[in-house]
């Protein structure tokens, strides 16, 4: 007689839960952990979801959406089979941690689960694998219709609709993502989008590195974590210099450049024949040429001559404004991005305005013999175009002769009369020579602006002259304009031309066409 063994072995492993027990949040039941020497029968498999040990009624699905009526409670997941011995197997998990109140974040750097992975790194130059094995469809998916959509920071990737993607320049800092879109077997449009990947970043390397726009054939010179000294070469888009302090080198003369400074970066413009073109730097803090211009003697330090870019419209403006009421001239533009970026780090416009009287152009401008009288009319000149009338004249000679009022504090009070509301009340006559004295200080500003932020020059003599053609007229202002295009010409020719330094994004000008 044969005696048949009829021992059964109980299940060994564990039934766990994917995912986090937050309302709103999909947890999936798991039981790839557990085995069985009596084989399992997959066909009988069966799951129950426990709220606090009781059933949740319909809740049969491998997978759970938290709902606000399990606030309090603990999950989790009963799973129901037969062996290939006919004996019925009943595995529990552990539940999960109670489920906290309805609007509750999910912890710093937990992601909500999502079947729609995206497989690789986030680094430029990488590819990126959209794995979406674990998504399912009660209904069923219809595999002829699957596409895909890659997304930056949310946004559609143009011509980005393949399953895999590669991580190019434009990604940098963004966050990317991808759609799985299908249509079900009922016909249904549906799409699941993965959970964003970290911001893409640059890839490291112990030496810079050129790497190739899989878009459109850029090429992107990358810098280390440590400080590199990065050549520009022909070819280049984008030099980018990561951590630490890095250079971006340009051949040649310092003259033959414009640096152009604005809120989205800085980028280097080459004016030689067939020469580099236009380079975009980030991560750059100094820029460095073979010989540089005689105001320097070391490389451009963007810590002190980028600022202007961070300025409102209204503070560059109040610098400039500066220049005409000390020197009667447009500024430099390296003199006013310097100072611009001290206005940016936190200078009050009272103390730059201070500043601006120990410096040699002014002490030349105004000797310590000038008088009071000479000063002040000089400065309602500069501003206004005119002398002043003789009461206004005469207070201020006195609180300037009293120290009562010092003449950089003169100064902020003559530019802030000439820009004060219009004083209806002082009759008709009186409103008609405010709105001169705005249109005449309005037209130098945009003089001074186009000269040295638009057209980033800062040749002081061709400053002097460009406000020297302005009276007040059309005809002055139209003179005044095209001597700054003369000059501008000028500046760029790719033999004997100037450094220049413009600021964009920050100013418009009633110039430029």
């Amino acid at each position: 007689m044969t005696l048949l063994n009829t021992t059964n072995h109980h299940p060994k492993g564990p039934v766990t839960i994917l995912g986090d027990a937050y309302v709103g949040q999909t947890l999936i039941a798991r039981p790839n952990a557990l085995g069985d020497e009596d084989g399992i029968n997959y066909a009988t498999a069966t799951f129950q979801w426990l709220r606090d040990g009781d059933v949740i009624e319909g809740a049969t699905a491998t997978t759970y959406r938290v709902s606000p009526a399990d606030e309090g409670a603990q999950i989790s997941v009963r799973y129901t089979y037969e062996d290939f011995g006919g004996t019925t197997e009943v595995v529990t998990s552990d539940p999960e941690p109670t489920v906290p109140p309805d609007g509750t974040p999910l912890p710093d750097g937990v992601e909500p689960l999502n079947p729609l992975v995206v497989l690789g790194t986030a680094v430029i130059g990488e590819r990126l694998l959209a794995r979406p094995n674990g998504v399912n469809d009660e209904v069923g998916i219809n595999t002829n219709s699957i596409s895909y959509q890659w997304l930056r920071d949310g946004e559609s990737i143009d011509g980005a609709t393949s399953q895999e993607y590669t991580v190019s320049y434009a990604d940098l800092d963004a966050q990317l993502s991808v759609q799985f879109l299908y249509y079900d077997l009922q016909g249904t449009s549906k799409s699941l989008t993965s959970n964003p990947k970290p911001a893409a970043a640059m890839p490291a390397a112990p030496e810079p590195v050129i790497i190739i726009d899989p878009d459109d054939n850029d090429q992107f010179l990358i810098g280390t974590s440590g400080a590199d000294t990065l050549t520009a070469t022909a070819g280049l888009k984008r030099i980018s210099g990561r951590d630490d302090t890095d250079i971006a080198f340009f051949d040649g003369e310092q003259s033959h450049y414009t640096v152009v400074l604005g809120p989205d970066g800085v980028a280097v413009s080459d004016h030689h024949f067939f020469g580099l073109g236009t380079i975009a730097l980030d991560g750059v803090e100094l820029i460095d040429f073979g010989s540089e211009i005689d105001l320097f003697d070391g490389p451009f330090d963007l810590s002190q001559f980028s600022g202007a870019a961070t300025l409102d419209s209204a503070s560059l403006e109040a610098l400039i404004e500066l220049y005409i009421a000390y020197f009667n001239r447009a500024p430099d533009s390296i003199g006013l991005n310097f100072w611009a970026t001290a206005y940016a780090n936190g200078a009050t416009l009272k103390e730059l305005a201070a500043l601006f009287t120990d410096q040699d152009e002014t002490r030349d401008t105004y000797p310590d013999s000038i008088s009071a009288f000479d000063f002040a009319t000089s400065v309602y000149d500069n501003v206004l175009g005119r002398t002043p009338d003789a009461s206004g004249i005469a207070f201020w000679v006195e609180a300037l002769d009293s120290g009562a009022v010092s003449r950089d504090q003169f100064i902020l009070e003559v530019l802030k009369g000439a820009k004060a509301p219009l004083k209806i009340e002082h009759g008709l006559d009186f409103v008609m020579q405010q709105l001169e004295d705005q249109e005449y200080l309005n037209d130098k500003v945009d003089l001074g602006a186009y000269f040295a932020v638009h057209r980033g020059m800062s040749n002081v003599e061709n400053a002097q002259a460009v406000m020297e053609l302005f009276d007040g007229s059309q005809a002055g202002l139209n003179a005044a304009v095209d001597a700054v295009d003369d000059f501008f010409q000028s500046a760029q020719n790719p033999f004997d031309g100037e450094f220049l330094l413009q600021v964009i994004g920050i100013l418009d000008s009633p110039f430029m066409t």
